[in-house]
């Protein structure tokens, strides 16, 4: 969500305080969206505080805003959060892979639970945590392949970093 309201304030806008409805999880502090927000857990509800001003945009700047936001639908519809434990689990893999952030244990402590009762969930959704991790680290890497800011011998460490 926080995407979708800096397609209308600019990507400099962060908001002051974010309210979620899970548990303490100390390792949003080091998502780039979050480092300077102040977190709020186990709320009635999840919502993101800003500024009443920004519902006055003037309507020229609001139809610009429109077509970008058609044009990036695909881009919203990723940030949207997880409906599901695997959704979940996959959101803040990708969040924290690029922080070296991937291990069984802490990513079950993340989220309140043992190891095996993370396993065990996910097993209800009839997949393992390594293919998660497996199949977000693949998704990565294919996007620094794709990223035509790269050249080769960075794009191949990039692959064989977030790969292995």
């Amino acid at each position: 969500m926080i995407k979708v309201i800096q397609q209308i304030t600019g990507r400099q806008w962060q908001p002051t305080k974010v309210y979620l409805q899970m548990n303490i999880m100390p390792s949003l502090s080091y998502c780039p969206l979050l480092s300077k927000v102040q977190l709020f857990f186990n709320q009635q509800f999840t919502a993101i505080a800003f500024p009443r001003h920004l519902l006055q945009q003037n309507r020229a700047k609001s139809s610009k805003t429109r077509v970008s936001l058609e044009q990036n639908h695909g881009i919203l519809q990723d940030n949207l959060p997880a409906t599901d434990f695997a959704g979940a689990i996959t959101q803040t893999l990708e969040t924290l892979l690029p922080h070296n952030i991937d291990n069984l244990n802490k990513i079950a402590k993340l989220f309140g639970l043992s190891p095996r009762s993370l396993q065990r969930f996910l097993a209800q959704e009839n997949i393992a945590y390594s293919d998660l991790l497996e199949a977000v680290r693949r998704e990565k890497a294919i996007a620094l392949l794709k990223d035509s800011k790269l050249n080769l011998t960075n794009k191949y460490l990039c692959k064989i970093n977030c790969v292995f």
